[in-house]
Parts: C-alpha cells; sequence; structure tokens
C-alpha cells in the first residue's frame, strides 16, 4: 500500500526479497525473521506469561489434602450415576470443575527455545516437545499445552496442524492403558485477537473466568507489543531482543478482587443524590 500511495520506491521485502512485503509477510510470512527467532521471541513471551500464571496456579491445587479432591470425585460419580429402572438425573448447576482438580502432585515443564526440555521418560519416550507439560503421577494425566502465533487469518489451519501433529503421541500416551492424556491448543493472533478456543481452554484446565479473562488481556497485550517491534525492524537485518522476553503479568491475577472502599461508595451515593435533590427543587420552583 505504501508503494501505492507513493511513500515508497519499491515494495520488496528488505529482509527476504519478497516481491509483495504486506503486513501479514512482516509478522508471520518472512522466512528472514522466522530463521532469526523474530517469531520465535514473541511465542516465547507469550508463553512466558502463560507460565507465570500456572506457576501460582498449580501451588493452588497441590495443596489440597487428598480427600477435598477424592469428594470432588465422588460427587460427579454420583451426579451421574443412574440406578435400574431410575430416570436420567437433570443436571444441577453444579460448580464447573476443570482438569486440575483431580488431583493434588501436578508437575510442570515448559519449553523454551532457549531451553528445550525432554519429555518425561516415566510416560513414554519421544521426541516430541510440547510446549507445557503438566502431570499427576498420582491420577495418571497428562495435559499438553500446545501454543501457536499465526496471523488471525492463519488461526484455524494453526489449531488443525497442532492437532494432526500431536495425534500419534496422544493415541501412544492413551494405548499404554496407563496414562490417560489430553490437548489443549492455544492460538493467540499476531495482531491481538485471542482465539476463543484459548479462552475455553484456560477455562478446562481450572481457571475461573475473572482469571481467564485477564489472562486472555495479558496475552493480547504482550503479542502486540510484540508484533509492534517486528513491525517496527522489518526493515533492518539487526534483531538482539531474542533474549529479553515481554512479560506483562499483573502480580495480583490469581488474587481475589479487593472489595470496594465504603467510604468512597458512600461519598459518590450522597453527591449524587444530593445533585438528584438540587434538580428536583429546581423543577418544583421552576415547572
Amino acid at each position: 500500500m505504501l508503494k501505492l500511495w507513493g511513500y515508497i520506491e519499491s515494495a520488496v521485502c528488505k529482509l527476504c526479497g519478497a516481491l509483495q512485503c504486506t503486513l501479514h509477510h512482516v509478522l508471520a510470512n518472512c522466512k528472514f525473521a522466522l530463521d532469526q527467532g523474530r517469531y520465535t521471541w514473541r511465542h516465547d513471551s507469550v508463553l512466558s506469561n502463560i507460565k507465570c500464571t500456572l506457576d501460582d496456579l498449580l501451588p493452588i491445587f497441590n495443596s489440597r489434602k487428598p480427600a477435598v479432591f477424592a469428594e470432588v470425585a465422588r460427587k460427579d460419580f454420583y451426579a451421574s450415576f443412574v440406578r435400574a429402572g431410575q430416570a436420567k438425573k437433570l443436571p444441577t448447576s453444579a460448580p464447573r470443575r476443570g482438569l486440575l482438580d483431580y488431583a493434588n502432585d501436578w508437575k510442570i515443564l515448559v519449553d523454551f527455545d532457549s531451553k528445550p526440555i525432554t519429555f518425561p521418560p516415566v510416560i513414554c519416550a519421544t521426541s516430541e516437545r510440547p510446549d507445557v507439560i503438566i502431570w499427576s503421577p498420582l491420577s495418571r494425566t497428562v495435559i499438553l499445552l500446545e501454543l501457536t502465533c499465526p496471523a488471525e487469518e492463519g488461526i484455524a489451519a494453526a489449531q488443525l496442524r497442532k492437532e494432526c501433529r500431536y495425534a500419534d503421541l496422544l493415541a501412544q500416551i492413551n494405548n499404554t492403558k496407563t496414562w490417560k492424556a489430553r490437548l489443549l491448543t492455544l492460538e493467540v493472533g499476531a495482531r491481538g485477537l485471542v482465539a476463543s478456543t484459548t479462552y475455553r481452554a484456560f477455562r478446562v484446565l481450572g481457571l475461573t473466568t475473572p482469571q481467564a479473562k485477564s489472562l486472555v488481556k495479558t496475552l493480547s497485550e504482550v503479542v502486540v507489543r510484540c508484533s509492534y517491534a517486528i513491525y517496527l525492524a522489518h526493515s533492518s537485518p539487526l534483531w538482539t531482543h531474542n533474549e529479553d522476553l515481554v512479560t506483562n503479568l499483573p502480580k495480583t491475577l490469581l488474587e481475589p478482587p479487593k472489595p470496594p472502599n465504603i467510604t468512597v461508595l458512600r461519598n459518590h451515593v450522597i453527591r449524587y443524590l444530593s445533585h438528584f435533590t438540587d434538580r428536583q427543587c429546581q423543577h418544583q420552583l421552576n415547572p
């Protein structure tokens, strides 16, 4: 577009030499930027914010006593159990539970480009490296999180690609009859659009609605900041940001919201009522 408007003489990408350098090309399709690690830096920045949330979340579930999640499993069983000759029970408004509610010994591994991980050999032997591995030896459950930061036009394709990539690994784990694996894909668009499947994945994992919304907002801000840095450097072959990941996670993400200040609320109410009373008196004097 800058070429059509006459601001630049050529639309060729100054990094890889592509003839049509569009915004989509700069943010998600430049081979030079990919090989240099610019897209990986953006991906790992988003992943680091997810890791900070999980590092704060897992100790909450691991601190629960065994009787707590045993009681949760028992209630879920009896809620779905139907005796012979009885009608199926209507669904009740039971509290929503996540995958992390059924154990208290969760462990986590996060794969960064600078710190690669090895898949836990106690589960299975594989060379695959999902972005996040959460597993519980007690419940024999494995949760795989795979993050992708594509262009918004390719979110659906990225989700399908990741599901196909890890289909064999899931089958290998589930076929052991010892471990049960679950894959959750996370898609965060390069221009800040967070896929609805990402929000649902956080809810399935065990985050509350405020926590999931706050995390989604944070990931959107982080990916936009990273993409803006990539855009500013689209004509410069020099790139030095692969080590300094962008972290924008508030420290109070997992803390409950503070109650409102009663004094402030009272002052607002008094001010509003006095203003309404003055207007009503003026209307009565001057109808």
